[in-house]
């Protein structure tokens, strides 16, 4: 996907399924599209298997409520470019949910986190080592940092 224009995607043209049938989905590398009925891109994701992630999903219900109709993906060849993919993704359709609170689902201690470029990039670094999601590649950038700060104090 990193090599394919953002602006050239036409979600009609992608593979889909209704989100009803998400048990039909396939074991695929993929950045994915939760696609009202109007065909507004509500959110974007990746992930290493499209399939797994979305027999359980978080947002399914929410999609589910909200009218969402489709699950649109494009497959994704090499796994370290996932989350980069996602972020461009994200960038260009500006869906409503990604970065939003899920609704009964994630309690009041919930807390946004601002990354800075530098740790943006290392947070990037992480998520292709580990091939992680880009929240628990934060949190275990932060986590580390947590480490770090405690083990100076320590020391000091």
């Amino acid at each position: 996907m990193l090599m394919m224009n953002v602006r050239e995607i036409d979600l009609a043209d992608l593979p889909s399924l209704p989100l009803e049938e998400r048990a039909e989905l396939p074991h695929i590398h993929a950045v994915y599209f939760v696609v009202s009925s109007s065909g507004e891109v509500l959110y974007v994701g990746q992930t290493s298997d499209l399939y797994r992630r979305w027999q359980a999903h978080h947002r399914f219900r929410q999609s589910l409520q909200a009218g969402a109709t489709r699950l649109v993906w494009i497959a994704v060849d090499d796994p370290s470019e996932l989350y980069e993919s996602e972020e461009i993704a994200i960038e260009h359709f500006r869906p409503l949910w990604n970065g939003a609170r899920i609704p009964d689902h994630i309690g009041p201690e919930q807390t946004n986190i601002r990354l800075d470029e530098q740790a943006k990039q290392d947070a990037r670094e992480i998520a292709r080592r580990y091939n992680l999601n880009g929240t628990s590649a934060a949190i275990r950038l932060a986590l580390r940092e947590l480490a770090r700060q405690i083990k100076q104090e320590e020391s000091g």
